[in-house]
């Protein structure tokens, strides 16, 4: 039974090397005599063979069934793709290396040498078993050594099952080229992840100080498609269960489906915070479709899991792009420079890429590095974007406080004067007072002289001329009527001076009202609207002036939000003067208390006597000032005023 086997594999033996005598190979490659690497990717030849055997798979390189190109449909079957390939080495003198395979995350790599006859295996590697670091040059997997002898072609046949990457490179290097080779990519390795992780954590950081949660949100998608990155480089597999195999898939697929569900909810956040209802709706649904995409890949993984996944995280990225670009909009103050800014990093991107991974006229970078490249430029462009983002808010936040410190010091001059005319108003009808008490004096200690003095007169009477006595009876009813005036007025009730104002326009008083406050209500984002009326009015100027002021000073300050109205209406008893705002609104209690000069609300600035001036001129001259506020929507001040009669003068 031995014999007959060994009889069998040598017949087997025999006929692989007539094959490959006979029929010239279908193509060749040359090692050089000085070469310590040589690339063997461009003289690779393809062909199918699902389960075939490598001595097989020899027969048909010989027959020339082998062919360039290497093809691989996405939807073979729901497994991995597999491809043979084949290439025939020579070399003038005897070389000693190892052949070095680059295949990004494929799940079966067996690489073998077919000399004399003879199939040898060189290399085996497979995801589904435990981590082999002798198998590793960096992050490439290597052969056992291998000789070739000059004068005989060597045959190197290779079995791929592809993983989401259809890419393979095969190249033939001395121990000293992989020693250098295998550094000089751990180093980059090291850079590239080191270097990401440092940026994301001065990114989280920097943002959570900030309170900038949509940067953060930024920052933790980038953490974990650093992550999926990390996963598809074989750092998670090596690092964290070297010993656990099985657990690729599900760890994969899991960092896959969380990646594009975080992009989903980014985007969602964007357009929530835009109000965009019905992409928000959208994203939302593609979370779920992630989540339900993850439960179907693990139950059945393979490549139709993996096309979802990959279709949903592009659908993400796209998602998240827009969503946050809707948000900027709803920013005013980023609009132009986000946009800008964003045109400028995607274009650096680009750039940057092409630069890399171009190679005379050729993209010489595999899907893996170009991954990471994109990566990396993706996660700087975002952070110097989100940080110049930052700034900008920050400026115009800053731009914001000035303005409205330049307000308050405004509102804290007009006041200041206010209260310095009140006070000076306030001391000057105390003198006023004073000196009418003194002259009511002065009249009441002239009476009795002064009809002492009559008496004297009519009792002289008889002996004065009748011109001279007509002359001393008009004086001293001059002076009498005068001394009874000045006493009338210093009386308990005094009667009320008669009206000397010439009729005017209430526009005349509107217009200055607004060359006051147009200035202090553009700087608080405030409208300011006046509806000028024509009609006729003969109340003190002075008088409506200042309660109007304070009116629409108070009404400013109450007003974060929408607009202040100064209008008139016409009523069957005259016009009314409105002074209506959109603030929080006064309470019955409120009002009542702002009537007595010094009341203010708790959050006022002010000295408390705005209102109080106003109710006390509009009695004074005889004027109805009254308020009505509703709660939330803002207060509407109305002063009744008089018309001139209509026999005067227009």
């Amino acid at each position: 039974m031995a014999d007959g086997y060994r009889v069998k594999s040598m017949l087997v033996r025999l006929l692989v090397l007539l094959l490959s005598f006979c029929a010239p190979p279908a193509n060749a490659a040359t090692v050089p005599e000085d070469a310590e690497a040589v690339s063997l990717t461009a003289d690779l030849v393809w062909s199918m063979g699902t389960a075939e055997t490598p001595e097989a798979m020899a027969r048909r390189f010989a027959q020339g069934a082998f062919a360039p190109g290497l093809e691989v449909g996405q939807l073979e079957a729901n497994h991995a793709p597999e491809r043979w390939a084949a290439v025939s080495v020579e070399t003038p003198v005897v070389r000693r290396g190892s052949f070095l395979v680059r295949a990004p995350v494929a799940s079966e790599v067996d690489l073998y040498v077919l000399r004399d006859g003879l199939i040898e295996p060189v290399l085996s590697h497979s995801l589904f078993r435990p981590f082999d670091p002798r198998a590793q040059a960096g992050g490439r997997l290597i052969s056992a050594p291998v000789g070739l002898d000059p004068g005989t072609p060597t045959l190197v046949l290779a079995h791929v099952k592809f993983g989401p990457f259809h890419q393979f490179a095969l190249d033939f290097e001395t121990p000293a080229a992989t020693l250098l080779a295998a550094q000089r990519e751990i180093g980059l390795t090291a850079a590239f992840y080191g270097l990401s992780l440092a940026c994301l954590l001065v990114f989280l950081a920097l943002f959570a100080a900030f309170r900038d949660w949509l940067s953060v949100f930024y920052a933790l998608l980038f953490l974990l498609g650093l992550a999926f990155v990390a996963v598809l480089d074989g750092l998670l597999f090596r690092w964290l269960y070297p010993n656990r195999p099985e657990l690729q898939s599900a760890i994969g697929f899991g960092v896959l489906f969380a990646l594009s569900g975080s992009g989903y909810a980014l985007a969602a956040y964007g357009f929530f915070a835009a109000g965009r209802k019905i992409w928000l709706r959208v994203c939302l649904g593609g979370c779920v479709l992630c989540a339900a995409g993850l439960l179907a890949a693990l139950a059945e993984p393979g490549p139709f899991a993996a096309m979802l996944g990959n279709g949903l995280l592009i659908g993400s990225i796209l998602a998240a792009v827009f969503g946050t670009r809707a948000w900027e909009l709803s920013q005013e103050a980023l609009q132009r420079f986000s946009a800008a800014l964003t045109l400028a990093a995607a274009a650096a991107i680009v750039g940057a890429v092409v630069a890399f991974g171009v190679r005379g006229g050729v993209w010489s970078l595999d899907a893996l590095t170009t991954l990471k490249l994109v990566y990396a430029l993706l996660l700087l462009a975002t952070l110097v974007k989100s940080a110049a983002q930052v700034v900008a808010l920050r400026r115009a936040h800053d731009q914001a406080q000035t303005a409205r410190i330049a307000v308050l010091e405004r509102e804290t001059a007009l006041n200041a004067a206010l209260l310095e005319a009140e006070q000076n108003h306030a001391r000057a009808r105390e003198q006023a007072e004073l000196r009418r008490r003194q002259l009511a004096s002065a009249s009441h200690d002239l009476r009795q002289p002064l009809t002492s003095l009559r008496l004297t007169m009519d009792s002289l009477a008889a002996q004065i001329n009748g011109s001279m006595r007509d002359s001393l009876k008009e004086a001293f009813d001059y002076v009498t009527r005068l001394s009874e005036q000045y006493l009338d007025d210093a009386g308990p009730d005094p009667k009320p001076a008669p009206k000397a104002e010439d009729p005017y326009e209430i526009a005349l008083v509107q217009r200055t009202v607004r060359q006051m406050f147009a200035e202090e209500a553009a700087a608080q984002g405030v409208r300011l609207r006046i509806v000028p009326s024509a009609t006729l009015i003969d109340v003190p100027p002075m008088a409506l002036m200042r309660i109007t002021a304070n009116l629409v000073s108070n009404a400013l300050n109450a007003t974060e939000t929408g607009g202040v109205l100064i209008g008139v209406r016409r009523r069957p008893d005259g016009p009314v003067l409105m002074v209506c705002d959109t603030g929080p609104g006064l309470s019955q209690d409120d009002l009542d208390r702002y009537r007595h000069e010094g009341a203010r609300g708790a959050e006022s600035e002010g000295h408390g006597i705005g209102l109080a001036v106003c109710f006390a001129l509009a009695a004074e001259h005889g004027l109805s000032l009254g308020a009505t506020s509703v709660a939330g929507r803002g207060t509407c001040f109305a002063l009744s005023l008089s018309v001139p009669n209509e026999g005067s003068p227009p």
